[in-house]
């Protein structure tokens, strides 16, 4: 008997920390986090290694699909299990080795309780260029499952967030009314001071490093832009953040014969 079928059935990673959507295809658990962001990765593309079993990290939404992703390993996985059984000499057919493919653990969910994009949207046209991506990733949250995306308050990004909001609201997300506002940057007070000391050195190793004419032009851009970084009898401030919660509601399903 093949060590896929001796194993089928085995809890994956997750079950500790997640809850199993409605979806058939979902496998033994779903993790908890999917994290989409635009901080660029080294390898391998578009996906960076989990802190945790159930945490999931990506780089790059274009041409993303939860699901397809997650059926195209499935498909990797039922490949590798009709051949093993061939190489011992008990082949099995299509079916039953797209069954214990679909009993086996992966480390692509088809379905997450809690998807963060962090700093990823930063400019109107990323909500329609991303229309697809962005609802199908709204529609992979489980039956409850929440939708974060983190970003900065002011210049164009209102009118970004009413894009998002626009998008969640058509693909059955709920606005979380008290989650969803602005918030100060580390706003505890030693903090603040630790993170002003470590950034105005940094600066100022840099402006002893080049050459007077090069940091004079860069220290009149920053006296304009953020003063409080060269100047020191400013008070140091953090910008403030804006977080926009959203939750997946399912429908109950109807009782058969209207009871």
């Amino acid at each position: 008997m093949g060590r896929h079928h001796r194993s089928a059935g085995l809890p994956c990673e997750s079950d500790a920390s997640a809850r199993p959507g409605p979806r058939a295809s979902l496998g033994p658990g779903a993790p908890l986090l999917l994290r989409v962001s635009a901080h660029g990765a080294p390898d391998p593309p578009g996906e960076l290694p989990a802190r945790l079993p159930f945490r999931r990290y990506h780089t790059e939404l274009r041409g993303f699909s939860v699901l397809a992703a997650h059926h195209a390993e499935r498909a990797r996985l039922q490949q590798a299990i009709a051949r093993e059984y061939d190489l011992d000499d008990e082949p099995i057919g299509p079916g039953t080795a797209w069954r214990l493919a679909y009993q086996e653990p992966t480390d692509a969910p088809s379905a997450y309780d809690l998807i963060v994009m962090c700093n990823f949207l930063t400019n109107a046209t990323m909500t329609e260029d991303l229309r697809a991506e962005f609802t199908g990733l709204a529609r992979s949250l489980t039956s409850g499952g929440v939708l974060l995306v983190l970003g900065a308050a002011g210049g164009a990004y209102p009118s970004i967030y009413t894009g998002v909001n626009e998008l969640a609201t058509s693909a059955g997300l709920r606005p979380l009314p008290g989650a969803t506002r602005q918030l100060e940057a580390n706003p505890d007070p030693a903090l603040r001071d630790l993170i002003a000391t470590q950034v105005r050195t940094a600066v100022s190793e840099l402006g002893s490093a080049a050459s007077p004419e090069v940091w004079g032009t860069v220290e009149q851009k920053l006296r304009r832009l953020v003063p409080d970084v060269v100047d020191y009898s400013r008070p140091f401030r953090l910008p403030r953040f804006q977080i926009l919660a959203f939750r997946r509601l399912v429908r109950p399903r109807r009782r058969q014969g209207g009871h």
